[in-house]
């Protein structure tokens, strides 16, 4: 069924194009799922597709797709990019946090995860990248955060 979804998702898509809408990012987002399970150039491509549609999701959705997109370009290697993504969701989560002790208690989440868990694996990937440039100090460091937050 993954293939009927892709076609629906990017007729939509198609539709809304013109609009710049939380539907059309959301479309895009999950486009972006069902690609991930294909080569790594396609998911390459799928990432640059859904990159400029962050912004325009649900915000505790946006902590999923950055997640999401650190992660197909940490299995290409682009370091660079892994070490920004993992910034961006710092920053993210730090917004959450911000707002979750403002909002009611009983507000349904929607992110997949506990919002600590996206702040240490921002940890984890900051670390991970130090690692492969050789900076070993700096990867302590950001290993010790990823510890402390868990």
């Amino acid at each position: 069924m993954k293939e009927a979804a892709l076609i629906l998702y990017e007729c939509v898509a198609a539709g809304e194009k013109y609009q710049h809408s939380e539907r059309l990012a959301l479309c895009q987002y999950r486009i972006f799922l069902l690609h991930k399970t294909m080569s790594k150039f396609d998911n390459l491509a799928a990432a640059v597709q859904l990159e400029p549609y962050i912004e325009k999701l649900d915000e505790e959705i946006q902590l999923d797709a950055v997640k999401d997109l650190a992660n197909v370009y940490n299995t290409i290697h682009h370091w660079d990019k892994v070490y920004e993504l993992a910034e961006e969701l710092e920053r993210k989560v730090d917004f959450q946090l911000e707002l979750q002790s403002r909002r009611r208690k009983n507000k349904k989440r929607i992110a997949f995860y506990p919002i600590f868990t996206y702040k240490a694996y921002a940890n984890l990937l900051k670390a991970s990248v130090c690692e492969v440039r050789k900076e070993y100090e700096k990867a302590l460091e950001f290993a010790k955060h990823y510890i402390m937050n868990f």
